[in-house]
């Protein structure tokens, strides 16, 4: 999760209701490069460093290179990686983006081999991917600002 503050002058509700629509096009922009350029990187060899990943056990690491000859985070056969990367459902508020993204039923269950959650590692943002969207919204929310025509910009002061 990424925390972004906003400071407005002027009554809050008032301003809360005039930048809803401008936020919730920045918010699904945030979301869909997300998807389009930080998801894929969750399915590299260097993810589970990157984004912090639990280890998993050396027998299962060296079975993976033998059988399916790489050592993609988060993926054995390739399944995850292409159904995670297929469709995303990014639904956008004035206060958040949420991205759905379709993923086999094992990422969301613990059993008792498995200590670790794969949709939570899927969900990890790095400290370079914050700066990143940090930026990205910023732009847009910039973009989307000046956009505004006068009358709507005189309703958010």
């Amino acid at each position: 999760m990424i925390r972004i503050l906003a400071e407005y002058q002027g009554s809050p509700v008032r301003v809360q209701r005039a930048a809803a629509p401008v936020f919730r096009r920045v918010f699904q922009r945030t979301g869909e490069v997300w998807f389009r350029t930080m998801l894929p990187k969750h399915f590299t060899s260097q993810a589970a460093r990157e984004y912090r990943y639990e280890r998993r056990t050396r027998p299962y690491m060296m079975r993976k290179a033998k059988k399916k000859h790489h050592q993609k985070g988060l993926t054995w056969s390739g399944r995850s990686e292409r159904e995670a990367k297929r469709m995303a459902r990014i639904t956008a508020t004035a206060k958040r983006a949420t991205v759905k993204v379709s993923v086999p039923h094992y990422f969301t269950r613990s059993g008792q081999r498995k200590s670790f959650h794969m949709a939570r590692e899927l969900a990890a943002v790095s400290p370079a991917d914050d700066a990143k969207l940090t930026r990205v919204f910023d732009t847009a929310a910039t973009h989307e600002l000046n956009m505004l025509n006068v009358r709507e910009l005189k309703q958010l002061v």
